[in-house]
């Protein structure tokens, strides 16, 4: 599906102007923030019914594992991200670095 929408975009193209604006008012902003919400809701549509659904400890154990690793991926990404790039440009805008 990625691939498919890829494509689109490579072959579309749009402007930047017209796709990201600096008050982020453009449709590509618009997109990008409904999109956003999406695996959130998906998480939570999943706990909630998780509390009905009656699944082995295995199937529990490998679930709270996937969402262990999730987890810590996602935080390993958020470290490096601020080490490499946000935390710098905040120094700058601070001037403090």
């Amino acid at each position: 599906m990625w691939l498919i929408i890829e494509r689109i975009w490579l072959i579309r193209k749009p402007e930047p102007d017209k796709m990201h604006a600096h008050s982020f008012s453009g449709w590509f902003d618009h997109v990008m923030d409904f999109f956003f919400y999406l695996p959130n809701l998906l998480v939570v549509e999943a706990y909630i019914r998780a509390g009905r659904y009656k699944a082995s400890p295995i199937l529990r154990l490998s679930a709270s594992l996937v969402l262990l690793l999730a987890t810590g991926f996602l935080g390993l990404g958020t470290y490096y991200f601020t080490l490499y790039y946000w935390g710098p440009a905040i120094l700058r805008y601070l001037s403090i670095a």
